[in-house]
């Protein structure tokens, strides 16, 4: 097999130490080497047996741990990686990755303050500036994710009590507060569609929005604009296109 890799038929030389490996288990080294082999080849299925013999053996290390996981992943095998990933987190206190992983996987899944929760805990562990970076990336993606869901559960509520008012006002300020411009001015369509006496209040809750830079403020004082000069309010639909 070592002649074979050494001349460069290197698939016919791990074949043979495959044959090595079936006939003593307990070579763990030549796992590993074949573990690094199909990992250079991108054969991760191929590589899976023999991770799974290390672990059993006591042999794991931290990139055995993630590649087992990442194979996982993978094949979207979420229970059994979550299972892998939490007897790794508390194995291995001083890697990030794994936490990071575990959120990765509770995102993927829509366990979302598990997620968030997970990210925590990659954000204590990570030390580099761009391990913090990456984790940080994640943990927005989680909070938009964890918005996204309460808005859906928000639009339900006013679908299933369109007479609530400061309900519908509550959602028109939650949105623009996400920086969700369109989708503010199309609730605020929607509910002077829908109750047209409540054009004031919408005047009123977009004029405060747009006092706030948080809000995705050119969008809405372009709608509020548009709402002047249809009142003919010139003098303020003149200050609003200044601003």
């Amino acid at each position: 097999a070592n002649l074979q890799i050494l001349h460069r038929d290197e698939e016919q030389g791990h074949a043979l130490l495959e044959r090595v490996v079936a006939a003593d288990p307990s070579r763990h080294d030549l796992r590993i080497r074949l573990v690094q082999y199909y990992q250079s080849r991108n054969h991760l299925r191929k590589a899976e047996p023999h991770l799974e013999a290390l672990m059993d053996a006591g042999r794991d290390t931290v990139d055995v741990a993630l590649l087992f996981g990442d194979i996982l992943v993978q094949r979207e095998d979420y229970d059994r990686a979550l299972q892998h990933f939490q007897y790794a987190v508390e194995n291995y206190p001083e890697d990030y990755r794994f936490a990071y992983f575990l959120a990765q996987i509770q995102l993927k899944t829509e366990a979302l303050e598990d997620a968030f929760q997970w990210c925590r805990v990659a954000l204590e562990r990570a030390h580099g500036e761009e391990d913090v970076a990456r984790v940080r990336t994640l943990q927005k993606r989680v909070d938009t994710a964890i918005m996204e869901r309460e808005l859906r559960v928000w639009q339900e509520r006013c679908r299933r009590d369109p007479g609530n008012i400061e309900l519908r006002l509550g959602l028109i300020e939650a949105l623009a507060r996400r920086g969700e411009g369109d989708r503010t001015v199309a609730e605020c369509e929607l509910l002077i569609e829908s109750h047209p006496e409540q054009r004031a209040a919408v005047i009123r809750c977009i004029e405060a929005l747009t006092q706030d830079s948080s809000a995705q403020v050119f969008r809405l004082l372009d709608y509020l604009g548009d709402m002047k000069i249809k009142a003919e309010q010139w003098d303020e639909a003149f200050a609003i296109a200044q601003r």
